[in-house]
């Protein structure tokens, strides 16, 4: 029986190496799924990335205006992204630096409010910080997304964003 029972183990332990890859993007999918830490991690990347990719889309745009003297539309300004990066306009490797830092940071200032709001619980008093930061930090993301489309040319970007100051300045 303690025989049965010790291969089943090693039997085991050799198929867990199998397949890694699809375990470990599984896994990752289930904690997104499950965990609040893990789904505002994918909120803030999604709006990095945005962010980022806005900043190609508005670089493109700068690209185009510089080497074309026809109206340049928004799905042209997405179509010279390539070229805009084989021109030196958009480099790669400011925008992974960009990226990385800011997902450091962020997650680092949403760590540190989630311990101050966890002090205050032990405390016994009301929390608000980690939802006052991460408000903050996405509606800065976002504002950052309009302001790079409007340098884009998109003229709804810029009357959202106008809107969007107004509302905040009334705060």
């Amino acid at each position: 029986m303690f025989i049965e029972i010790y291969d089943l183990i090693i039997k085991s332990a050799k198929n867990i190496s199998n397949l890694w890859p699809i375990k470990i993007i599984f896994s990752i999918f289930l904690a997104t799924l499950y965990s609040m830490h893990m789904k505002l991690i994918s909120v803030f990347a999604g709006l990095v990335l945005l962010d980022l990719l806005s900043k190609w889309i508005a670089l493109a745009y700068k690209y185009k205006k510089d080497t074309t003297a026809a109206p340049i539309g928004f799905a042209q300004s997405i179509w010279s992204i390539p070229k805009a990066r084989r021109a030196g306009y958009i480099r790669s490797n400011v925008m992974k630096k960009q990226f990385v830092a800011k997902m450091a940071i962020y997650i680092l200032v949403v760590l540190g409010a989630t311990l101050v709001d966890f002090a205050m619980v032990t405390l016994k008093e009301p929390t608000m910080l980690v939802v006052l930061v991460v408000g903050y930090l996405t509606a800065t993301e976002f504002i950052s997304i309009l302001e790079n489309l409007q340098e884009a040319g998109v003229k709804e970007a810029s009357l959202l964003k106008d809107l969007v100051e107004k509302i905040r300045s009334k705060k």
